[in-house]
């Protein structure tokens, strides 16, 4: 698996903080795990990413009354099965809507009613280092963890992503088990 370990929390915890950035919404702060899905995707044993990549599991963000979720498009790709988790742990059956190759974001839909509330995107231009920000997860007990802007450079991953100022978090607490 050639060094996804890495890889795989710093692009949820960025996917959650592109959409996250302590928004003024009342229903986002009072619950904002309430826009989180988790992701669950089958692929063929067939495909080309079958085995570095395996089944995948990750996260989403609800964007729409729709029941469309963006996540990290590698998640998505090649899918033959995909499942949605909402707040409540109830499951249902999702599609894939598109993949971005320049962002490396991709867009999935549930096929079923989403106990989820969707999230108004942010403006990640605005945050500068030293801003702070709340990651969540599906992975993490649903709890809220804040992190603070280290760095923005711009980043170009080996599997062919540019993404124009990303930024480097730095978790404040000690028990962000990995994806944001």
């Amino acid at each position: 698996m050639k060094n996804l370990n890495y890889f795989v929390p710093v692009f949820q915890v960025a996917l959650s903080a592109f959409v996250l950035p302590l928004l003024g919404s009342s229903s986002l702060l009072a619950n904002p795990v309430n826009v989180i899905v988790g992701l669950e995707v089958k692929i063929p044993v067939t495909a080309r990413t079958a085995a570095s990549l395996g089944n995948r599991r990750g996260n989403g963000i609800v964007i729409d009354d729709e029941g469309r979720a963006l996540t990290i498009g590698y998640l998505i790709l090649e899918a033959s099965k995909v499942s949605l988790a909402d707040v409540d742990g109830k499951t249902v059956p999702a599609t894939v809507i598109g993949y971005d190759r320049d962002t490396g974001f991709g867009i999935v839909q549930a096929l079923t009613t989403l106990q989820a509330e969707p999230v108004a995107l942010g403006d990640s231009s605005k945050l500068q280092v030293g801003s702070q920000l709340r990651v969540v997860s599906r992975e993490t007990d649903s709890v809220p963890q804040e992190v603070i802007v280290m760095d923005r450079e711009n980043f170009a991953g080996y599997w062919s992503i540019y993404w124009k100022m990303p930024f480097l978090l730095h978790q404040l607490f000690q028990h962000l088990r990995g994806p944001g």
